[in-house]
């Protein structure tokens, strides 16, 4: 029983906490895209936030649909009302944290 328990706690420390991502690179564009680049695990990471314009929300007060991907592939989609915080990179990254699954450090 107990050789069962290590090879459940290896396991979790393996996949279940993992280490926060570092990421150098981070740019933002009014049409609603935050890109991270440079990570050590040489991903992209985008998050693209349909229903914007400059920034603004095309009709205020109604939330956008935002997509999370990895490497062009979509690995998740969230609805937000404030989504001006992914034009900079640690309201960005937050946002991208609590609504992508993603551990980034900057």
């Amino acid at each position: 029983m107990r050789k069962y328990g290590v090879v459940a706690l290896l396991g979790l420390s393996l996949f279940g906490c993992q280490a926060a991502e570092e990421c150098k690179g981070f740019t933002s564009s009014n049409n609603g895209e935050s890109v991270w680049s440079e990570c050590g695990d040489k991903k992209i990471r985008k998050v693209n936030c349909e229903g914007l314009v400059r920034g603004a929300l095309v009709v205020p007060g109604k939330p956008v649909t935002c997509a999370c991907s990895i490497d062009g592939a979509i690995t998740k989609k969230f609805e937000t009302s404030d989504p001006v915080g992914l034009l900079t990179v640690d309201p960005g990254t937050k946002l991208a944290a609590d609504n992508c699954g993603w551990q980034l450090k900057k």
